[in-house]
């Protein structure tokens, strides 16, 4: 009796895919502009997956994702002025989808509660006026980071490790926020 070998695994390797306007976007200006995007982002393998950004001369920018196995959730990229992504590499072992989409189509948080799990960019309906507490909570057992953005203003709000319990104050004008997690999470507007 010969031994067979198992089934062959189907590798899937490093690529590269180009960064376009999404077709419902139009955008318009003069000179050099930052645009910054959102990415919606999946994967179904089981090792490393890793999504960096690519500028003009083809050096590596940010890392977008850097996750162990399966993800799923969104993230904002573009956001330094004078940033610009041609591309992103992605470095995957199994099948991935990004899903490219302007600011607007960010989820939106309409109501006094927002919550989910992962990474996600979240767009309020109306932006801050004054100083607005959240309570914040996340059940996760890694990195927890939620940033403000408010006009071209950027404000780290909380970057912890584990589960957290806590409030932070959202800036003036808060029109976006970003929450890295690898758990659950919630936001309460007071």
């Amino acid at each position: 009796m010969r031994d067979r070998p198992g089934p062959r695994r189907r590798r899937h390797p490093n690529r590269r895919c180009r960064v376009t306007g999404a077709p419902e976007t139009k955008s318009s200006g003069s000179g050099t502009a930052t645009l910054p995007r959102i990415a919606t982002v999946a994967h179904s393998g089981g090792s490393n997956f890793i999504v960096t950004s690519l500028d003009r001369d083809g050096t590596e920018g940010d890392t977008l994702v850097n996750a162990i196995g399966a993800y799923r959730g969104s993230v904002l990229f573009n956001i330094d002025e004078g940033t610009f992504t041609e591309a992103l590499t992605v470095k995957a072992d199994g099948p991935w989808t990004i899903r490219l989409k302007p600011i607007g189509a960010a989820e939106r948080w309409t109501g006094a509660v927002a919550h989910g799990r992962g990474d996600q960019v979240l767009r309020l309906l109306m932006p801050t006026t004054g100083l607005t507490t959240a309570t914040i909570t996340h059940q996760g057992s890694d990195n927890f980071i939620v940033n403000a953005y408010s006009g071209t203003e950027q404000q780290n709000l909380i970057n912890e490790i584990g589960r957290y319990d806590g409030q932070a104050l959202l800036p003036d004008g808060t029109a976006l926020i970003t929450i890295s997690a690898d758990g659950r999470w919630n936001l309460r507007r007071e």
